[in-house]
């Protein structure tokens, strides 16, 4: 069953329960390719980066994962969540991007020196969805709260929250 999803050029980019990155034709469905065991016990995220070069999974197991898409080969091995992730942002310079998941963490990775640089953990309830918007980064949690984080700059010095009800929207600078 498919769990996630991200769009390359024309062909859409899916992530399954079975451990799959799967990708199809936009506009016929046809399967293009598939990596598989990709996460051991599935795949629960999956971005594209900005330059259609590598894609970003992340796993029930609490990896998060670099494949090179011209070569479906494993690029890049990164383990600090606890359990699954749940989303997966890559910033505008493709060296840089936010994994969340359902142990309260979101986590800012360097993808060229492949280690953290900057995490946040919520006080309650997991990462649900994360939105990168200009010079903000949202969040939404188990518990309907939006935590906005202005600058991240890999620097997690402020960080408020809000009660929100809503999903991933844009943050509106206040």
């Amino acid at each position: 069953m498919p769990t996630c999803i991200d769009f390359a050029l024309e062909c859409l980019v899916t992530g399954w329960t079975d451990g799959k990155v799967r990708c199809f034709d936009g506009e016929t469905g046809q399967l293009l390719w598939e990596l598989a065991d990709v996460h051991k016990g599935g795949v629960s995220a999956l971005a594209v980066s900005h330059n259609q070069r590598f894609l970003m999974t992340g796993g029930v197991e609490g990896s998060v994962r670099v494949w090179d898409i011209k070569s479906r080969e494993l690029v890049s091995h990164m383990k600090e969540h606890l359990d699954a992730v749940t989303s997966i942002k890559i910033f505008d310079d493709d060296a840089h991007a936010l994994s969340g998941s359902k142990d309260r963490n979101i986590i800012c990775w360097d993808l060229k020196h492949e280690k953290r640089v900057a995490s946040l953990r919520q006080r309650m309830g997991g990462v649900n969805c994360l939105c990168l918007y200009l010079d903000q980064v949202c969040c939404y949690g188990l518990h309907s709260f939006f935590f906005v984080i202005l600058p991240f700059s890999l620097n997690p010095g402020y960080l408020f929250s809000m009660p929100y009800a809503t999903c991933c929207t844009p943050c509106a600078k206040s």
